[in-house]
């Protein structure tokens, strides 16, 4: 049986392409790119090309969603509100530098920080923690948005 993803569910694939393999060599997952289901078939994402857009969800096969994370349709209309605020937002190719940082167990220096937090560009899986947090869920503890990896994504699928 394959779920039927519902409003404001995040979903996690693997994509092709240098900048999938790179992030799925960093973060030791195949996973690589993260989206928001919008309904109708319909999906939120940031891309490296277009920035974040509305993209057919059928694009993709092979979709992790957080199915098992309990909603109403409150919920789920905030979720789908928040990410399309987002819409025509930039790629933000300068998260990577602090995911490396992250991933090297270094800390990002105050001006990357700074630059980060105060900026509506975003890479996917910022574009997830960011509005799921937005509307009261937390991804990864007090972790800044701009960390969140996909594979920070799969994980909290497997402890929701």
């Amino acid at each position: 049986m394959t779920y039927q993803p519902q409003p404001g569910d995040y979903g996690c694939v693997q994509t092709n392409g240098v900048i999938g393999f790179l992030i799925q060599l960093g973060t030791l997952t195949k996973f690589n790119h993260a989206f928001i289901y919008v309904g109708d078939g319909q999906i939120i994402e940031a891309t490296p090309r277009k920035g974040v857009i509305l993209s057919p969800v059928d694009k993709y096969s092979n979709i992790a969603w957080n199915q098992h994370e309990p909603k109403t349709d409150e919920q789920r209309a905030e979720l789908v509100a928040e990410a399309k605020t987002h819409l025509g937002n930039k790629y933000s190719f300068i998260d990577y530098i602090a995911i490396i940082l992250r991933m090297l167990r270094f800390n990002a220096p105050e001006w990357l920080i700074n630059r980060l937090d105060n900026s509506p560009d975003v890479i996917c899986s910022q574009l997830v923690a960011a509005v799921y947090r937005a509307c009261g869920y937390i991804i990864d503890g007090e972790m800044p948005e701009f960390y969140v990896t996909p594979s920070d994504l799969i994980y909290r699928l497997l402890y929701i």
